[in-house]
């Protein structure tokens, strides 16, 4: 399978491999100094507004250097609403209106408002319209994934148990280094990859994408914690069940319903970017939807399913010793009848990609 995937790649003359950090490094400062140059024109023009008229150029230029010192990313819009009225008391009066339209433009301009990564452009910054310099990293990437298919559910038909914990690895970078690129150019590869392997790119988590632009991602995964899943309180094992059984219901609705399938293959691939968002410590668990996420992985159903989960946070790949046996479906041996048969947890992860020959040298 190696030596075929490798021909396949190599004699594709579009994909050269994953863009570098050099490439990109001038447009991501331009982007951030466009950004930056947004919110100050924001304030700005909320200043001047209530100041229009007034010879007090003094207390206006205190006015502005206040704002431009308290307002980022993090406030909300009901905060900065209410911060914004404030100043206005004993200048000038805006209708509910006024307000409303400055706030929301102020709060736009930090266009990464509902991203938490705090990234300085969206998570689909040029990953559609740049060529990649080398296939090194694709074919490292593809090679491996197809490497942990095969080891680990070749098992699923004999009475030998995996050795590792899930079918899944992680892949770990900082923000901007290319994993989604990767993703995205794997993903593409649907034509010249191995037959028996079919993959979906998912967006986890709340990050901010281009609103205007045709999305990379085949479906979004909201990670949003349920209310009352309060990170210290404990719940009973039975009431955790029935919490862990609702993400495994959530999975079952992404793969069946949500994402589109075009071929019957034999292994398929969920490419989980920003999986991060998965290590939330609910109901007294540490990273209580990440460990049902690989659970689920576990499940024997009609295709073997595999995972990628990229991220920035380390903690993806430190949960392995950790027992999940609380939050396994009842009587899922895999050698029971019923509608949950798992394999069996293994002791140890499969190996995590680390190859990514992103670098920028001054």
């Amino acid at each position: 399978m190696e030596e075929d995937l490798v021909e396949k790649i190599e004699r594709n003359d579009n994909e050269q491999g994953v863009i570098t950090a050099a490439q990109t490094s001038d447009e991501v400062q331009k982007s951030q100094q466009q950004q930056q140059q947004q919110q100050q024109q924001a304030i700005i023009d909320f200043v001047d507004h209530i100041f229009e008229g007034k010879n007090n150029q003094t207390e206006r230029d205190a006015v502005l250097l206040d704002l431009k010192k308290k307002i980022n990313a993090s406030v909300t819009f009901g905060g900065l609403r209410n911060f914004l009225e404030g100043i206005t008391i004993g200048r000038r009066s805006l209708s509910d209106k006024e307000l409303d339209d400055f706030a929301r433009a102020i709060k736009n301009s930090f266009h990464n408002n509902n991203d938490s990564t705090g990234r300085p452009v969206t998570i689909e910054y040029q990953i559609t319209n740049t060529e990649l310099s080398h296939n090194c990293d694709l074919l490292s990437f593809a090679k491996h994934v197809e490497l942990l298919a095969t080891e680990y559910w070749n098992n699923s038909n004999s009475n030998e148990s995996p050795p590792y914990v899930a079918p899944y690895f992680c892949f770990i970078q900082s923000s901007g280094m290319g994993k989604t690129k990767l993703l995205y150019e794997y993903r593409k590869q649907k034509n010249f990859l191995a037959n028996n392997v079919e993959s979906k790119l998912i967006l986890v988590g709340n990050v901010h994408t281009d609103p205007m632009g045709e999305s990379i991602y085949d479906a979004k995964y909201a990670a949003s914690t349920p209310e009352n899943a309060d990170s210290k309180r404990n719940i009973s094992d039975e009431e955790l069940n029935e919490e862990a059984q609702k993400i495994f219901n959530r999975l079952d609705t992404l793969v069946t319903n949500d994402l589109k399938w075009e071929k019957n293959t034999t292994f398929r691939v969920l490419l989980f970017d920003e999986a991060q968002f998965w290590l939330k410590d609910e109901f007294g668990m540490k990273a209580f939807q990440f460990r049902c996420v690989r659970i689920w992985l576990r499940k024997i159903q009609k295709y073997k399913y595999v995972a990628v989960f990229t991220g920035t946070n380390s903690g993806l790949a430190n949960f392995a010793m950790e027992t999940d046996r609380k939050l396994e479906p009842p009587s899922s041996s895999r050698r029971m009848d019923g509608d949950w048969k798992l394999m069996p947890k293994g002791s140890i992860l499969f190996p995590h990609f680390v190859m990514l020959t992103t670098l920028h040298l001054d």
